[in-house]
């Protein structure tokens, strides 16, 4: 898994274009990816397309989604839960399978949960969507600075007079 994510972070910081161009597709994935946790297939297609709606990188918004996964969806929907009933002012119940059941069957009867996984999932999306944002582009400058160092090291090393030997024959002359 650890290869897996290396393999995806430089993959997303080795794209061309301007790291805001990138960041700002990534922060698209996230806003979808955490947004939308129950409805897994509009993931990509939504993150897609409002990355070329603001043309901004689709690639970095495919990999934002992952920000939403089996593993973290859970932690989403309680979190987001958590925040839209204390928005609301809404007290916390208890989940169970059987709570569960009965939401599903009568949907409508229970606008108020809906609200609340809305709300909070919209106050979650808008600051998960601000922090990758700007950890995203920074991450990016940081590795073409890097990268760009690196780049004028080598240059200057390949220039540079081997073993440090001068090439005045003034110097050899006054020892």
């Amino acid at each position: 898994m650890r290869r897996s994510l290396r393999y995806y972070y430089l993959k997303l910081i080795r794209q061309r274009g301007t790291p805001e161009k990138i960041a700002l597709g990534v922060a698209i994935g996230v806003f979808v990816g955490v947004v939308t946790p129950p409805f897994p297939f509009l993931h990509m297609l939504g993150a897609f397309a409002i990355a070329w709606l603001l043309r901004c990188s689709r690639t970095a918004a495919i990999l934002g989604i992952w920000v939403s996964n089996p593993l973290t969806i859970p932690i989403f929907l309680a979190l987001q839960m958590s925040i839209g009933r204390r928005v609301l002012g809404l007290p916390r119940t208890k989940m169970s399978i059987e709570a569960l059941m009965t939401f599903l069957n009568d949907i409508p009867a229970h606008r108020n949960v809906l609200l609340a996984w809305g709300i909070g999932a919209l106050l979650t999306g808008m600051i998960a969507t601000v922090i990758s944002y700007f950890v995203v582009r920074y991450a990016i400058q940081i590795y073409r600075q890097q990268k760009e160092e690196h780049r004028f090291r080598k240059r200057a090393a390949e220039t540079a007079p081997l073993g440090g030997v001068t090439t005045d024959s003034n110097a050899a002359t006054t020892r």
